[in-house]
């Protein structure tokens, strides 16, 4: 028995010890790199303005879900419609494809997508 209760205060120790080291703050040895400091103080420190209120570029869409830009054009992703959508610079929708079997059931459905040259 004294080597079961040893063994679980060697443990327990060993368990401590890697907690604390865990939390322990990183360590003075290395000498950080001026490099990232020498870049960001060469920018400017301006704050670019936002608008007061956020545009509306486009209605009437079915769970935008995600967009992608082919060119100038944006691209929607509708999640629960199975439809990819075209927009104009006037915020209307055009269909531009069709995924067939998407499950917009729960948190499933068509989530992303990317245009890489002629291929989305």
């Amino acid at each position: 028995m004294p080597n079961r209760t040893a063994n679980g205060l060697l443990a327990g120790c060993a368990a401590l010890a890697l907690f604390i080291s865990g939390c322990a703050g990183p360590s003075d040895s290395e000498t950080p790199s001026s490099e990232l400091t020498d870049i960001a103080s060469d920018e400017s420190s301006e704050t670019p303005s936002l608008p007061d209120e956020p545009e509306v570029f486009a209605t009437g869409l079915e769970a935008p879900w995600s967009i992608t830009f082919v060119d100038e054009t944006p691209l929607v992703s509708e999640g629960d419609s199975e439809r990819i959508l075209a927009l104009d610079n006037d915020g209307n929708a055009s269909e531009l494809a069709v995924i067939q079997d998407v499950d917009g059931w729960a948190e499933g459905g068509l989530l992303g997508i990317v245009a890489h040259e002629e291929h989305l």
